[in-house]
């Protein structure tokens, strides 16, 4: 195989992976708040919003470990 498609294909692959890191983020953050979100597109610079599971800064790994808690609760073993 040449390089460039050694290349080609790790980045296709690559692509992919963050694609669906980032699908798995959003529904996560989606089912933390159970819905409950809007989305203001009329916000400017320097305005405050409230703080959400949709807004808020978390890591990837905390946002599972809370979706596993809160199914947890609702779905016992």
């Amino acid at each position: 195989m040449e390089l460039t498609s050694l290349i080609d294909i790790y980045a296709y692959h690559l692509g992919t992976l963050i694609g669906n890191l980032h699908s798995l983020e959003v529904a996560l953050r989606v089912a933390l708040s159970k819905g409950q979100f809007t989305v203001d597109l009329e916000v400017s610079e320097g305005q405050q919003v409230d703080q959400s599971a949709i807004n808020e800064w978390a890591y990837l790994s905390d946002l599972v470990r809370r979706y596993n808690a809160q199914v947890s609760q609702t779905h016992p073993h």
